[in-house]
């Protein structure tokens, strides 16, 4: 969890050193990766390090993309240049913008609002029928999870921890859990499974499962953990949120 758009001192290690003086945190995450890549990173860059707990977070809106498979990782040497932030892109102050206020919000544009927070927009009811597909390779993600718990145990590490945080297209819905289709919408379904094989893999290779669901979907407005409550990074108080969440189970 690399803390992406959020400096110092609002990140996630800051927010958890706040809490823990005395404790040191190494924070690996980088963005655009999946779990091939962060297992990577983790024998990679931990070889000679000695640490005495691991916190792996998976999120659950994309960490499942890539495969392991038909990766040679005791030959993979990492390239610490790759991680290094690179932009090209020029910052400038000369933008320029225009504001209609007269916008009218018709009783029509209130009810399709509604629909689309309650029922995620009226294509609920086609997708309702819709089964969607699983989005875990379940024995790939299987092997990751058994070469780092062996890497952990040459090391001695001791608790090892799965942390699942919940997306945003799982937290937009929560407006439903008032009603009872909130477990029967077919995304929820799905994401429901696939937090339930992550759980099962992670509780066999002997690493601690976090779910991050429950805490995450009981704040009164989960999206406010985003920046403008849109489908991005986590904001300031979202990674102040998964600090306290986090530090609050592995005490």
């Amino acid at each position: 969890m690399e803390s992406i758009c959020i400096n110092k001192p609002n990140d996630l290690k800051t927010n958890l050193q706040k809490k823990n003086i005395a404790t040191d945190y190494l924070n690996l995450g980088r963005q655009g990766t999946d779990y091939p890549e962060q297992l990577n990173i983790l024998l990679s860059l931990t070889k000679e390090t000695r640490f005495k707990n691991l916190v792996w977070f998976f999120y659950e809106g994309n960490d499942y993309e890539k495969k392991l498979k038909n990766f040679d990782h005791l030959n993979f040497k990492i390239n610490l240049e790759n991680l290094k932030y690179q932009s090209k892109e020029k910052v400038t102050n000369n933008i320029n913008y225009e504001v209609n206020s007269n916008f009218n919000i018709s009783l029509l544009f209130r009810l399709r609002v509604f629909l689309a927070e309650i029922l995620s927009g009226l294509g609920f009811f086609v997708k309702y029928f819709v089964k969607y597909p699983d989005l875990l390779d379940y024995s790939d993600y299987e092997q990751a999870v058994k070469i780092a718990g062996k890497f952990l145990d040459n090391k001695n590490v001791g608790d090892r921890y799965i942390y699942y945080i919940p997306s945003w297209q799982r937290l937009a819905t929560y407006k439903s859990l008032r009603f009872y289709y909130y477990k029967s919408n077919p995304q929820i379904i799905q994401l429901d499974k696939l937090k339930a094989s992550i759980k099962e893999i992670a509780e066999n290779n002997n690493f601690i499962f976090i779910d991050g669901v429950d805490f995450f979907m009981k704040i009164k407005n989960p999206l406010e953990v985003f920046h403008y409550g849109l489908n991005t990074h986590f904001n300031e108080k979202g990674y102040q949120y998964l600090a306290d969440d986090l530090y609050s189970k592995t005490q």
